[in-house]
């Protein structure tokens, strides 16, 4: 979010240095709507950011699953393999 210090210092700028007239306005509400849509496009921004890492992790947790099951897996082939030699053996 924007620095409350820096709106401040915006606020004392547009009351002391823009004298107050109606062909003024034009210029603050688009200046104000400039800093909506700022302040908008950062909360948007947050909101990406929070979905991308969410579902980064997630691919990090399911990969971290795969590799266990592929472990697991490749343990019990070396079992089977074990086994299927004892039993030509006999």
């Amino acid at each position: 979010s924007p620095n409350p210090f820096m709106k401040a210092l915006c606020l004392i700028f547009f009351y002391q240095f823009i004298p107050k007239s109606a062909n003024n306005l034009p210029l603050v509400d688009t200046l104000k709507m400039g800093s909506y849509l700022r302040e908008d496009t950062a909360l948007h921004l947050k909101q990406i950011t929070g979905q991308l890492n969410h579902a980064i992790q997630q691919n990090a947790a399911s990969a971290e699953a795969l590799a266990a099951n592929a472990e697991e897996m490749s343990s019990q082939a070396r079992q089977f393999q074990q086994t299927m030699f004892f039993l030509r053996l006999r």
